[in-house]
């Protein structure tokens, strides 16, 4: 049950960040675009992780069927 809350909360976090990183940028900063970037490569490793819990899972799952 923990990870499955778990998964629920990366979810929510990668499609938040998501939804900011489609907006337009309208500040040129270096700083503000490192931060973009920073969200970017935050949000892509929300996905692997929680790729990886979700094969773990299932992986577990499927040895207590057998």
């Amino acid at each position: 049950d923990n990870i499955e809350v778990s998964l629920d909360i990366l979810d929510k976090r990668y499609i938040s960040m998501s939804k900011v990183l489609e907006k337009p940028i309208f500040f040129d900063s270096i700083e503000i675009r490192q931060v973009v970037s920073d969200i970017s490569n935050s949000r892509d490793a929300i996905l692997k992780v929680a790729n990886i819990i979700g094969d773990i899972e299932e992986i577990k799952e499927t040895s207590e069927w057998q």
